[in-house]
């Protein structure tokens, strides 16, 4: 499946990532990620969509871009201090319209707009995130 978010269809990688440096985030920030978010970050890396290919979801808005995972750590630690729920770790975006988070309470994935106050959920795990990203854009 990760072959399919590629170039041809407007992904752009900017860092990859070995189980080290995910191991590292994943102490810091006291949350194992899901296996399926470690395989795409190793095999496809962080990065973002072309903007001309930004990709919608079910719930009406967009995704364009997963995020280094230094911005995981940092903005998981200053959102927790400061303003999401302490059980949501970022991973994701559209620019400043929401965040797309992992659920700690079920590896879930949501999105919450940019008040932090409306959530939606999106999808029960990682890979099936990724599919909704695949079908809302014709993949």
């Amino acid at each position: 499946m990760f072959d399919l978010i590629s170039k041809s269809n407007g992904y752009v990688t900017i860092n990859k990532y070995t189980l080290k440096d995910i191991e590292d985030v994943e102490g810091s920030v006291k949350y194992e990620f899901p296996e399926e978010y470690k395989n795409f970050i190793v095999e496809i890396g962080s990065g973002y969509f072309e903007l001309n290919h930004n990709a919608e979801l079910p719930c009406g808005s967009s995704f364009d871009n997963f995020y280094p995972l230094q911005t995981v750590l940092k903005l998981t630690k200053k959102y927790q201090e400061n303003q999401i729920q302490e059980h949501y770790i970022p991973f994701g975006a559209y620019g400043g319209a929401g965040l797309y988070c992992f659920s700690r309470k079920d590896n879930g994935i949501y999105y919450l707009d940019n008040s932090f106050h409306l959530e939606s959920s999106l999808s029960d795990n990682f890979d099936s995130f990724l599919i909704q990203l695949l079908q809302k854009n014709g993949d």
